[in-house]
C-alpha cells in the first residue's frame, strides 16, 4: 500500500537519522509508525490509543523539524 505522507522511504539515509536525533519519543513514534510500517495517521492513532488530534500534533512537529533541516516535504 501507498504511503499517505510526503515521506520518501528512505529510512536509512543520513537524514532520517539526523532527524530522528531531533525528534521527541511521540516524534519518533510517528516516523517510525510512517516510514516502518507505513501506517495512516488514523492508525497511528489506534495503535498509540491516542487522538488523531494528537498524530496531527506529531506530524506538524516532524514536519517542522525536517524543514528546519532543509529537508523539503509536502504532505
Amino acid at each position: 500500500r501507498n504511503s499517505q505522507h510526503g515521506f520518501v522511504r528512505r529510512e536509512n539515509s543520513d537524514f532520517f537519522v539526523q532527524l530522528e536525533a531531533h525528534c521527541s519519543p511521540t516524534e519518533k513514534r510517528y516516523l517510525h509508525a510512517v516510514l516502518l510500517f507505513d501506517l495512516k495517521d488514523s492508525e497511528i492513532a489506534e495503535k498509540y490509543h491516542v487522538s488523531r488530534q494528537t498524530v496531527y500534533s506529531w506530524k506538524q512537529g516532524l514536519i517542522k523539524k525536517a524543514r528546519a533541516l532543509n529537508y523539503p516535504i509536502s504532505l
